[in-house]
């Protein structure tokens, strides 16, 4: 076995741990670990473990003590091709399913809804490429499959949420998997809507020692949006959260395995939510309209009754809100990266690409989050607090019409 696990790491050689994306190792090679075989590109290995990425995109933890064999099959990884792909996930999801699957995109969806979903994926990634493009944001190139699976009930949804190790939160609408490249929802909508906003789950460290487990990363998830006009838009703002989230752990905006800042990555997705948002003519778009409507008006009421005076270097520096008030944490989520890409967009992309360019995949202590934070947007925190307040007080909240219940051109009821 160690025979194995040293010529494994010999194979693997030559990329330690966080090394820079543009020496990306990017050699097609096959694992054997007892009887299963695995084959993908290494991401990050050390003397212990090797984090593989699978022909499907799912990140898959290697103890090299346990591999029998190993071998390499060529010198560029070869995803699943879209047609490889389909034929695997109607082999695994039944013929009550149909997939539509182009270029990196899967969806599957029950039969006759798949289109409509892949429209609003597709949407939803064409749009971030350009809001990105806009700002000089360089992105990775694509090359890892990206599955989305639509249930036609929370049921079903549920279901499949126990078989992919995912914790039922009361709620649950969606989630986005670091470890699968999963984004996974449902169509039904709730039948008894109360209270209206969101939450997701943050992803913990991953050190590489850890035993093998394709639970390790824990799921970007949203929460069923209680008391939000229950439109066709609810459906579609949550495919778009979650596709944005997925596109931003593959477009390299996020570490898989890092240890970024949950507000960042939950902030930047929910500038997707909403049709002006998603919509390329969103330059044109006015302000109200690029609002989130309902985290807005949460984060008036937390700042009204709860946030502490002088609380933003906190917010950076620990994720201790998202544990304890999810819902104030998300919306103050919003606030900040909304107020940061509308007043400082070239500092925001500044820091984006700093956060992707982080060479140590272990832990984001306090003080680095801070002095990079810091780096880019200015030393006094204190006084961009100000800004940021007197900046979100000073917007009014969207009228009823702007966020009204639309038609279903897209055919997404149930």
């Amino acid at each position: 076995m160690r025979r194995f696990a040293s010529l494994l790491l010999g194979l693997l050689a030559g990329l330690p741990v966080g090394q820079a994306a543009e020496t990306v190792d990017r050699r097609f090679i096959e694992i054997t670990v007892g009887e299963e075989k695995y084959q993908g590109r290494q991401v990050v290995s050390d003397a212990h473990a090797c984090w593989l990425m699978e022909r499907d995109g799912r990140l898959r933890n290697i103890n090299l003590t346990d591999v029998t064999s190993f071998k390499k099959l060529g010198n560029v990884f070869r995803p699943y091709t879209a047609n490889e792909l389909k034929t695997r996930l109607l082999k695994e999801f039944g013929k009550t399913y149909q997939v539509e699957a182009s270029g990196y995109h899967a969806v599957v969806a029950p039969a006759g809804k798949e289109k409509a979903c892949a429209k609003i994926v597709d949407m939803t990634s064409d749009s971030f490429i350009s809001y990105f493009g806009r700002r000089n944001i360089k992105l990775d190139r694509l090359e890892a499959p990206m599955v989305t699976v639509v249930f036609p009930s929370q049921k079903e949804f549920l279901d499949y949420c126990d078989r992919d190790g995912v914790k039922k939160i009361n709620g649950l609408r969606g989630y986005y998997s670091p470890s699968t490249n999963r984004v996974a929802l449902y169509l039904e909508q709730p039948a008894k809507p109360a209270k209206a906003f969101y939450g997701d789950l943050a992803v913990p460290q991953s050190p590489l020692h850890r035993a093998a487990d394709d639970s390790a990363l824990l799921p970007f998830s949203r929460l069923t949006p209680y008391g939000a006009p229950q439109a066709a838009t609810t459906f579609q703002d949550t495919l778009a959260h979650e596709t944005t989230h997925q596109m931003g752990f593959n477009c390299g905006l996020h570490s898989r395995l890092g240890d970024d800042p949950t507000w960042i990555i939950e902030g930047m997705a929910m500038l997707f939510e909403g049709d002006a948002n998603r919509d390329d003519a969103r330059q044109q778009s006015s302000i109200a309209q690029r609002m989130n409507r309902e985290r807005f008006a949460w984060f008036l009421e937390y700042q009204k009754g709860r946030r502490p005076k002088k609380a933003l270097e906190e917010f950076l520096t620990s994720e201790a809100l998202f544990q304890t008030n999810t819902l104030d944490a998300y919306s103050e989520a919003w606030a900040l990266t909304f107020f940061l890409a509308e007043t400082r967009s070239s500092n925001l992309s500044a820091y984006l690409k700093r956060l992707a360019n982080r060479t140590d995949l272990g832990e984001y202590s306090a003080m680095k989050r801070l002095n990079d934070f810091k780096a880019v947007f200015g030393k006094d925190i204190n006084h961009l607090e100000v800004q940021y307040l007197r900046f979100i007080n000073q917007l009014e909240l969207p009228q009823p019409e702007l966020t009204a219940a639309v038609p279903d051109p897209l055919g997404l009821k149930p």
